[in-house]
């Protein structure tokens, strides 16, 4: 709770800044839709699910689990936004998959890990994978 508090407040202060400081326009009918997607993907269901799985998931795990990110990005803005991936890419996907894996291994049999706690951590990092591919895709004024 307190981290939405946190970000609700500093996206606030920043769109205080930017309309008030650098003249530039707030964000108009739509935007503010695209805007709240992107935010509650990136900030709310992320961190929210993130905070969650801490109570379930061991740090370590956690912070393994982060470096799934870029491989999920990958592969969902492909399906997303219809981009071929080229055989290289799912090499690398696949070798950045095991590379988590076997590192995380160790963790997964000594440190304590619900399957609540994993599904949420995968959740999240899901929700934060969507909300990139997202972003990457609005056309942004």
């Amino acid at each position: 709770m307190l981290f939405n508090f946190r970000f609700f407040g500093a996206g606030f202060v920043l769109l205080l800044f930017v309309h008030a400081y650098r003249r530039d326009r707030l964000p108009r009918g739509r935007e503010w839709n695209q805007i709240s997607v992107f935010g509650a993907l990136n900030t709310t269901v992320y961190l929210g699910l993130f905070v969650l799985a801490l109570n379930e998931v061991t740090p370590g795990i956690t912070t393994l689990a982060i470096a799934l990110n870029p491989l999920l990005i990958s592969v969902l803005s492909a399906a997303w936004m219809k981009r071929k991936i080229m055989p290289r890419e799912w090499i690398g996907v696949v070798v950045g998959i095991a590379g988590v894996l076997l590192a995380a291994w160790p963790h997964l049999e000594t440190d304590f890990a619900s399957p609540l706690g994993l599904v949420l951590i995968g959740l999240s990092q899901l929700a934060y994978s969507f909300g990139s591919v997202y972003y990457a895709q609005v056309r942004w004024k």
